[in-house]
C-alpha cells in the first residue's frame, strides 16, 4: 500500500496541476502572443471536460498502480495525458497546438521507454532490449511519417495547407508512446472522425453556410488533436 501511494498520489498531483493550472498558463501566454483577447473564465462545459479528463486519467493511473506501476511510469503517463488534453483544448480554441505540450510529451515518452526498457533488460537480458525496444519504437512512427509524405505532397499537388504540422509532431510522439498496435487504432479512428468532419466541412465552415454547388478558394480547416484524443482513448479501451 505506502508503495502504491508513493507512485500514484506525485501522479495524480501532477495531472491535478497540469489540468487545472498549467494548461490555463499556456493558453494565457498564446492569447498574448496570437495578439487574441485571453480566454475568458472557463465555461461550466470546459470546466466539465477538465473534470472528465482528470477523473479519466486519475482512473487510469490507479489501475496501472495498483499493478504495481512504477513512479516513473505513472509520472510519465500524466505527462502524455496532460500534454494530450492540453493539445485538444487549444487546438479547438486556436487550431494551433503549442510546442510546450509536445515538449511535455516527450518527457512522458521518456518515462515510458525507459519502463519498457527496464522490463525487457529483465526479460531478454541487456543484449536482446535495445533491438526490442526499436522493434516498438520505429513501427510506432510509421504512421507519422506515411502522413507526414502525404501532407506535403497534397500541399505541393493542391497549393493548400495538409494536415497540420502540429498534429503530425503529436502523432510522431504519441506513436512510440502507446505502440505500433495501438496507434494504428488511433491513426484509424481519429481519420475516420476527421473524414466525417471534413464531408460535414464542405458543407458549413466557421458558421457560414457554404451551398453546394459553390466554390471557395479558401481552405476549410478543423482541430484534429481533439480526434486524435478520441483515438488515444478507443485504443486504450481496446488494450485493455
Amino acid at each position: 500500500m505506502a508503495t502504491f501511494l508513493g507512485a500514484a498520489v506525485p501522479a495524480l498531483l501532477i495531472i491535478l496541476v497540469g489540468i487545472f493550472w498549467w494548461i490555463p498558463a499556456v493558453e494565457q501566454t498564446y492569447a498574448q502572443k496570437l495578439n487574441v483577447p485571453r480566454p475568458e473564465a472557463p465555461s461550466r462545459s470546459r470546466r466539465l471536460l477538465d473534470l472528465l479528463c482528470a477523473s479519466f486519467a486519475a482512473l487510469g493511473l490507479v489501475a496501472v498502480g495498483a499493478q504495481g506501476g512504477s513512479l516513473i511510469l505513472l509520472t510519465a503517463m500524466a505527462l502524455v495525458w496532460i500534454a494530450l488534453h492540453g493539445a485538444c483544448v487549444v487546438d479547438v480554441r486556436w487550431q494551433i497546438i503549442p510546442d510546450r505540450f509536445h515538449v511535455l510529451g516527450l518527457f512522458g515518452l521518456a518515462g515510458l521507454l525507459w519502463e519498457r526498457l527496464s522490463l525487457l533488460r529483465a526479460s531478454v537480458g541487456d543484449s536482446g532490449a535495445l533491438p526490442e525496444l526499436a522493434s516498438f519504437v520505429i513501427p510506432g512512427l510509421a504512421p507519422a511519417a506515411f502522413l507526414w509524405v502525404l501532407t506535403v505532397a497534397y500541399e505541393r499537388v493542391r497549393q493548400r495547407p495538409g494536415l497540420g504540422r502540429g498534429d503530425l509532431k503529436l502523432l510522431a510522439w504519441l506513436g512510440p508512446a502507446v505502440g505500433p498496435e495501438s496507434v494504428t487504432v488511433i491513426l484509424v479512428a481519429s481519420l475516420a472522425a476527421g473524414f466525417f468532419l471534413l464531408a460535414r466541412a464542405s458543407v458549413s465552415s466557421g458558421g457560414r453556410s457554404v451551398q453546394r454547388g459553390e466554390t471557395s478558394d479558401e481552405p476549410v480547416t478543423f482541430p484534429f488533436a481533439p480526434w486524435i484524443s478520441v483515438g488515444f482513448v478507443v485504443a486504450a479501451l481496446v488494450g485493455a
